[in-house]
């Protein structure tokens, strides 16, 4: 086995092990996970909304070139792993994987603008995994013991506690913050995602 292949495959380990049940051993990712063991992405939804419409734009983090990518409808699409054939059969996508270039989707309305696609599933679980492998050792402190919030990128940088390009987007005790550090502590006792602080700051774009 190359050298290459050993380390394509540790980085695809890496990227799923954050994305497990928090348990020993394991990464931590505040998702749920449905009884098959898959994503069930559902409950990030209203999460995953207030960080497309605050940070999804492609002059921000709807950009391949972003450590930390946010896909949606906003801004950057990301193919689907299968597709519904010409005879109603689910198939894999012969772009499974590849990003869709941006300029062409739009010229045939599946990129952000009135009539353009709604943000996928796939989509969500791609800004998910994007989320939880930037920093999966300080994000497990975070979700199973209840570290602080602040320390993560996701809200230090937005916060401005560490230096942002797109500079200062929201500040402590504001919705926004509400909705991102509810989520990120939903899996503590007691924990849960604030939903309405969700929804009540994506009416003010």
């Amino acid at each position: 086995m190359t050298k290459r292949l050993l380390i394509l495959l540790g980085l695809a380990f890496a990227a799923t092990g954050c994305l497990e049940v928090p348990g020993p051993g394991v990464g931590a990712c505040p998702l749920d996970v449905d009884t098959d063991g898959n994503l069930a992405i559902a409950s990030f939804t209203p999460v995953s909304l207030v960080l497309e419409q605050r940070c999804g734009s492609l002059d921000c983090h709807g950009n391949l070139a972003r450590p930390l990518r946010i896909y949606g409808a906003r801004g950057l699409r990301h193919a689907p792993l299968y597709v519904i054939d010409d005879k109603g059969n689910l198939v894999q996508s012969p772009n499974a994987s590849v990003y869709i270039d941006p300029t062409k989707a739009e010229a045939d309305g599946s990129y952000p603008g009135p009539g353009g696609s709604a943000t996928s599933e796939a989509e969500r679980k791609e800004t998910a995994r994007a989320i939880c492998g930037l920093q999966p050792e300080l994000m497990r402190k975070v979700v199973l013991e209840g570290g602080d919030p602040e320390k993560l990128l996701l809200l230090a940088k937005p916060l401005q506690l560490e230096s942002h390009k797109g500079a200062k987007i929201f500040e402590r005790g504001s919705l926004d913050y509400a909705c991102i550090t509810s989520w990120l502590h939903s899996k503590l006792p007691e924990g849960a995602i604030d939903v309405a602080s969700c929804n009540e700051t994506l009416k003010n774009p």
